[in-house]
């Protein structure tokens, strides 16, 4: 054999080594990419300890209802089959909460993450969405629930702040409002404007307490007495107990009150007030009782047909809902996962490319690294420019035109 054909072999041996080497790294770099995903945070159980797959069937019907608005509402866009997605459980233990999404997010590409359903673990999503930089949607928890001193916040609510509620009871306790009521529904038995006490019950939690002391705040500055504020815990039972109690140990008191507000857990059942209000009208008496964060899907008939009780609650736009979506959690579900689906689709047009291929082939594994967790950084920055840039209508929701931490929808005051 020539030398010059030696020569020419070895070349092509060398040749093709480097051929199968550059095809190898680069396959492993696209490899490298991964999935980017979303994250979606629900009160539902794991179906594996080491896993966040999520079990729904002993979820609540409040939760289940949301779950399949959302996945309906994520289907309305293709856009949705180039995205992952991670379900992750609410804990009791708020340490072990944030743990796990500490964990997780440390070691996924999540864009954007949706949740949670109970007004504390969307609190402690919010803190974390702040650390690490990651918009985070809330259709579900209503309230104060991030940090107010947050210079950049990633928190992007679809539900009213306390601010907003507290606005709204201001006008309902606006000088003449109870005399106008009065006139309409009671045929005008006497209700002096100079001398209305109302009471004040509310959820024992920190979003409880911050939107009761707002509220409370607004009623005495109206020039109305608050003779009564008590927390309750989480649930109507102990509302139940607590009033009755009231009841044994200062009757003239409970008598005297004109107006009852109760704030409830963001989402609670209002099963059980019916005898609370039962309570007032087995004395002969009909105080007006305000309802604030309950959830009007499971309303007792006594409630439904009470004269004097009258749910505030968020306004939507269910005419304009899907035909199949039938209350008021699912059409929320469905409109956070529209606005999901058209943030990610609105986002992924405007994103550039990410490095890839022979511009990373000379990096090192931390250059790499650090470059994918820029481009990470500048595509959730654009996710969250894009929600809070968002001007359009969403179905079951209605017009998103100011869609901030601070900003709520409007409310309607809905008389039962």
């Amino acid at each position: 054999m020539s030398k010059t054909l030696k020569r020419f072999l070895i070349i092509v041996v060398i040749l093709v080594v480097i051929g199968l080497v550059v095809y190898f790294r680069l396959r492993n770099l696209r490899k490298e990419a991964g999935v980017y995903q979303i994250g979606t945070i629900w009160q539902a159980n794991s179906l594996k300890s080491d896993t966040f797959d999520l079990d729904f069937s002993n979820a609540s019907a409040r939760v289940k209802n949301g779950r399949r608005g959302f996945e309906k509402g994520l289907a309305t866009n293709p856009v949705m089959e180039e995205f992952g997605e991670i379900t992750i459980p609410e804990q009791f233990g708020s340490h072990l909460f944030v743990e796990e999404i500490a964990e997780l997010l440390s070691g996924k590409d999540v864009l954007l993450t949706v949740g949670a359903t109970s007004d504390e673990m969307t609190m402690n999503a919010s803190m974390l969405m702040n650390y690490f930089s990651i918009p985070l949607l809330i259709p579900f928890a209503d309230g104060d629930l991030s940090p107010e001193d947050t210079p950049v916040n990633y928190s992007i609510r679809m539900t009213p702040t306390a601010q907003k509620y507290t606005e709204f009871i201001g006008e309902l306790f606006s000088s003449g409002f109870f005399s106008i009521i009065n006139n309409y529904f009671f045929q005008d038995v006497a209700i002096p404007d100079y001398d209305i006490n109302a009471a004040v019950f509310f959820a024992n939690n920190f979003n409880g307490h911050n939107t009761a002391v707002s509220i409370t705040q607004k009623i005495i500055d109206n020039g109305y007495n608050v003779d009564i504020y008590v927390p309750y815990e989480q649930d109507t039972e102990d509302l139940e107990y607590k009033v009755q109690s009231l009841w044994q140990s200062d009757p003239d008191k409970m008598s005297s009150v004109d107006t009852v507000v109760i704030i409830g857990e963001d989402g609670a059942s209002m099963r059980g007030l019916a005898a609370v209000n039962q309570s007032w009208k087995n004395r002969g008496l009909e105080p007006l009782i305000f309802l604030i964060g309950f959830l009007p899907d499971e309303i007792e008939a006594d409630v439904i047909n009470a004269r004097n009780v009258f749910n505030i609650q968020q306004a939507l736009d269910m005419e304009h809902c899907p035909p199949n979506i039938t209350n008021r959690s699912e059409a929320m579900g469905y409109a956070a996962g529209y606005i999901v689906s058209s943030a990610l689709y609105q986002a992924s047009q405007k994103q550039p490319g990410e490095a890839s291929g022979l511009s990373l082939f000379f990096s090192s594994e931390d250059s790499r690294r650090e470059k994918h967790q820029d481009y990470l950084t500048s595509y959730r920055e654009n996710v969250r420019s894009v929600l809070l840039d968002m001007n359009e209508s969403i179905p079951c929701y209605g017009p998103v035109t100011i869609l901030s931490i601070r900003s709520g929808k409007n409310l309607t005051f809905l008389i039962k």
